[in-house]
C-alpha cells in the first residue's frame, strides 16, 4: 500500500510537479476556453434574439398593413355598393308586358326557326 512517504516522494519528483502543473494549466485554461466559447455562445444567442426580433416586428408590420388594407376595401366596396332608386325600379306597364311576351314567346320561336 501506500504510505505518506511514498506520496511525499511523488510530490517532490520534478517531472510530477510538471505533470501536476501542467494538469492545472489545462484545467484553467479550460475554463478561459469555456468562457469563449460561452461569450461566442452568448453572442450567437444575441443574434438569433435580435432576428428573432426583426422577423416578430416584420410580421406585425405586415399584420398591421393588412388589416388597414382591408379596412380601406370594405369602405371603398361599401361606396360602389348602390341599392336602386324607386323610381329605377319601376318599370311601366308597357315593358312589363313586353318583358312577359318575350318570356313567353322566345322558346315557341326557337322551337319554328330551329
Amino acid at each position: 500500500m501506500n504510505s505518506d512517504s511514498d506520496i511525499s516522494s511523488y510530490l517532490d519528483d520534478p517531472s510530477a510537479a510538471d505533470i501536476l502543473a501542467s494538469s492545472d494549466a489545462d484545467d484553467g485554461s479550460d475554463v478561459h476556453a469555456d468562457s469563449n466559447v460561452d461569450s461566442d455562445s452568448d453572442a450567437d444567442d444575441t443574434d438569433l434574439v435580435r432576428k428573432s426580433k426583426a422577423i416578430d416586428d416584420e410580421r406585425k408590420r405586415e399584420e398591421e398593413e393588412g388589416d388597414l388594407e382591408l379596412q380601406l376595401n370594405i369602405k371603398e366596396e361599401a361606396d360602389e355598393l348602390r341599392l336602386p332608386t324607386t323610381s329605377q325600379t319601376q318599370i311601366t306597364h308597357g315593358e312589363a308586358a313586353f318583358t312577359m311576351l318575350v318570356t313567353l314567346f322566345m322558346p315557341i320561336a326557337f322551337y319554328f326557326m330551329g
